[in-house]
């Protein structure tokens, strides 16, 4: 569907931060996220709030982590899905909290809390990931780097799992 297409190219192009480029993308891919189906309209929710986020507009960024939630709740993901949008739901989240804006404090306890809040050991490779990712970037954060190495290992593992090349390395 259309939708997945202009998603992918809003993807490609907040890679090389054309802006401007992936708003006018969003907007495409939002006419056709209703036919598309839920995950699309969770896609560019998720998308639309990063790039807010990027730009500075916490404020947007949360309505929309609001309107994901909403998403989330209304079932109609397959679980892997559910449990992987979930885990890139908290993951922004938390970069709220660990890369905090001017005058702002970091908060690494409460976003890895929030990473804690996650299945653990789900059928979604990308989720196990993500969820070991935070939380080793967190209690690394914390002091205690014994442990955010060996959570840093399992995420790699998942990663791995999931046949998640990239994510693979960066957890290395």
């Amino acid at each position: 569907m259309a939708a997945w297409i202009h998603v992918g190219l809003t993807s490609v192009l907040h890679r090389i931060k054309d802006i401007e480029a992936c708003e006018s993308h969003l907007r495409q891919a939002r006419h056709g996220a209703e036919r598309a189906g839920p995950a699309a309209i969770l896609e560019v929710s998720l998308l639309r709030a990063r790039i807010a986020t990027d730009v500075g507009n916490r404020a947007l960024a949360n309505e929309l982590f609001a309107t994901s939630d909403a998403l989330l709740a209304t079932r109609e993901l397959s679980r892997q899905n559910a449990l992987s949008y979930r885990a890139r739901l908290v993951g922004q989240r938390a970069y709220h909290l660990t890369e905090p804006l001017a005058g702002e404090t970091a908060n690494f306890s409460y976003a890895r809390s929030l990473f804690d809040e996650l299945e653990e050991g789900s059928c979604a490779p990308f989720a196990c990931f993500r969820r070991n990712s935070g939380l080793a970037y967190c209690t690394w954060q914390l002091g205690d780097t014994a442990e955010g190495v060996h959570l840093a290992k399992r995420a790699a593992e998942y990663a791995g799992d999931g046949g998640l090349v990239r994510f693979r390395i960066m957890a290395r």
